[in-house]
């Protein structure tokens, strides 16, 4: 994995160190602490940030202060581990595997809860029962299909240049956006919409 970095948004679930060990040595690993301090784990560099805007701020802050020198590759992971990545070794060699055939995308079948059930969600006409994808989409000039399916929680691979095929100043926008409309609907309100969105966002 070289030229490849993990970034694990983490608010309290230390099952993260089940995948750090996996991940330790095959390639970088960063650590967005938004909880409680945590101690120095080896090999990993641990950035601490407010608690805010849950996985989707910490995906977008790190592309914003990395945007010149990111990696080839970014791996994108939620801290929950025990929900959402069953087997961590598949993980590993699905990644590593997208990584060889040079995809410029992984959106990760994750579970949703720690049963192993893999659940996706199919969006019609740019509606979310709760949400209004189009009009979010359309404050980037993102198009939106008339309908796709997209992989629950927010856990992907993305290549360098398919991250910059938006300006920065995209994603700064995207990131003052989620923090205004978390503000107006409560924490976590958009990162819900990203989860829904990454794989549109990244198409």
């Amino acid at each position: 994995m070289d030229n490849t970095t993990l970034i694990i948004s983490y608010f309290k679930s230390m099952e993260m160190l089940d995948l750090i060990n996996y991940f330790r040595n095959k390639c970088e690993i960063i650590i967005y602490n938004k909880g409680q301090p945590i101690k120095d784990i080896s090999n990993c560099v641990i950035i601490n940030k407010p608690n805010v805007g849950r996985e989707a701020n910490t995906y977008l802050e790190h592309i914003i202060s990395n945007y010149d020198n990111l990696s080839e590759y970014t791996i994108f992971v939620q801290d929950d581990v025990h929900n959402h990545i069953p087997n961590i070794q598949k993980f590993y060699d699905l990644c590593n595997l997208n990584i060889k055939k040079n995809k410029d995308f992984y959106h990760y079948p994750a579970s949703f809860r720690s049963n192993g059930i893999v659940h996706t969600r199919t969006i019609y006409n740019g509606k979310h029962h709760i949400y209004d994808i189009k009009k979010f989409c359309n404050n980037f000039e993102i198009q939106v299909p008339e309908k796709y399916t997209t992989n629950t929680c927010s856990i992907f691979m993305c290549k360098k240049s398919l991250i910059q095929k938006y300006p920065k100043n995209t994603y700064i926008n995207m990131n003052n956006l989620l923090k205004k409309l978390d503000k107006e609907n409560g924490d976590g309100y958009t990162g819900q919409i990203f989860e829904l969105c990454w794989n549109i966002i990244f198409a």
